[in-house]
């Protein structure tokens, strides 16, 4: 009898072991995409424009996160700086003044106003970003292009590196380039990444 009561216990004390393991596989999952794209990656690139795909701007520089009112946009996972040395080293937006489309786009997906609601409302707290307000550079990595009527309103594009976020819309305080906190930056970034696996072309 004594034996089999330690059986039992020691049953017991291993499903709870596996079970205990797989709740904390699960909840490092979540975090395991950003640590991913979060990771430096050297590519060998130079940026151009096409002029395939011409898109139409009416850009409103008096909107402000989150009252964004459009149809529909579009995420890109992209290069938006140069990084070899002797280049241009500003950061661009995935779309240029003319309406061409940035070269160096990874993935792309387009998506609905509901996708991006918790991205919109990070980007619009004022509490996201952090206490120094300004953005000393930006590496872009994701873009947001934003359409009504299938026109162009507004674009942004955030650097998980430095954690900038750089848009032709206002953000809080008001302006055009702020740096967000980290967890905030993570947090859009995981929605970005999940968006483009789920859609991405």
């Amino acid at each position: 009898m004594h034996y089999f009561m330690n059986f039992k216990l020691l049953l017991m004390m291993f499903v709870l072991s596996v079970l205990s393991c797989r709740q904390n596989n699960t909840k490092k999952k979540k975090f395991f995409i950003a640590e991913t794209t979060m990771a430096p990656i050297k590519q060998d690139y130079t940026i151009s424009w096409k002029d395939s795909s011409l898109v139409e701007f009416k850009l409103d520089g008096t909107i402000s996160y989150p009252k964004i009112e459009y149809d529909s946009a579009k995420i890109l996972f992209y290069w938006g700086y140069n990084l070899e040395e002797g280049l241009d080293t500003a950061s661009y937006f995935p779309v240029n003044i003319t309406g061409e489309w940035i070269s160096t786009v990874i993935s792309s997906a387009n998506i609905s106003r509901a996708d991006l609601w918790k991205v919109d409302s990070l980007l619009g707290n004022q509490k996201s970003y952090h206490e120094s307000g300004s953005a000393s550079g930006q590496d872009p990595k994701y873009g947001i292009v934003y359409f009504k009527n299938g026109k162009i309103i507004g674009q942004t594009s955030i650097g998980p590196g430095s954690q900038s976020v750089r848009t032709t819309f206002k953000l809080p305080k008001p302006s055009y380039s702020q740096r967000l906190n980290n967890s905030e930056c993570r947090q859009i970034e995981v929605v970005l990444w999940e968006k483009l696996h789920l859609y991405g072309m």
